[in-house]
């Protein structure tokens, strides 16, 4: 599992070797695996929890790889530092077990590559009414319509679907000679997907195309008891 993050951000040349090459570095220490305290009971948890990360944070601290850092989280609950360290040592603590992940944000005598702007995958949803020629009383058929679009920013994304809109609601006849259209009467929300390409669907996990937060009443089979 990758632990050292934005490495690849920045063009290193040979000039400095990885132990004279400092780099100002965040550093976050492992979280305790839900496993561990599923069995606990729950006062004792918090317990377990902060014992833990204060073993993880103390290792980090006699590894004696920076002389000061400035504490990520609480002197009871450390998530991590902010340090300044050589390159080499953050390579040696990115190998730890108690490390969970590192990012780069400072590195000496290396540039920082410019980021290019990538396209990804958005999903627009939109609310469609079937509109049969003629017919204005009883139930109309609706459809709540999902598209992934290929774009770079939100508004890139429900332009590129706004364009088809003509096309997409222009009617034909059905079966009873009336005309039928399906008309797209609002655009509700856009979902920034993590697909970046083609190749993420064959992702055996699957891959998320739309998620959106709610509430809802809690019931007894919707309650969970930790087990």
């Amino acid at each position: 599992m990758k632990k050292l993050f934005s490495l690849d951000n920045w063009t290193i040349t040979k000039k400095i070797s990885p132990d004279q090459r400092m780099a100002f570095v965040t550093i976050y220490i492992k979280y305790p695996n839900w496993k561990l305290v599923s069995k606990l009971e729950l006062q004792d948890r918090k317990k377990f929890r902060n014992e833990f990360l204060s073993k993880n944070f103390q290792k980090l601290i006699e590894k004696k790889y920076f002389d000061t850092y400035e504490l990520v989280g609480t002197k009871r609950r450390p998530n991590g530092v902010k340090a300044k360290l050589t390159l080499s040592s953050i390579l040696k603590l990115s190998d730890q077990s108690f490390i969970d992940n590192i990012f780069i944000y400072q590195l000496d005598g290396a540039k920082e590559k410019p980021v290019k702007p990538t396209d990804s995958y958005f999903c627009v949803k939109m609310t469609v009414s079937i509109q049969v020629e003629g017919i204005s009383k009883g139930m109309q058929s609706c459809e709540d319509r999902y598209v992934l679009v290929k774009a770079s920013t939100v508004e890139s994304a429900y332009n590129k679907v706004k364009k088809q809109e003509k096309k997409y609601g222009e009617p034909y006849l059905n079966s009873d000679a009336r005309l039928v259209r399906w008309k797209i009467e609002s655009y509700d929300d856009c979902f920034a997907t993590a697909i970046t390409s083609i190749n993420d669907f064959n992702n055996p996990q699957g891959i998320e195309v739309f998620s959106k937060l709610r509430s809802r009443k809690i019931t007894s089979d919707r309650t969970w008891n930790g087990k």
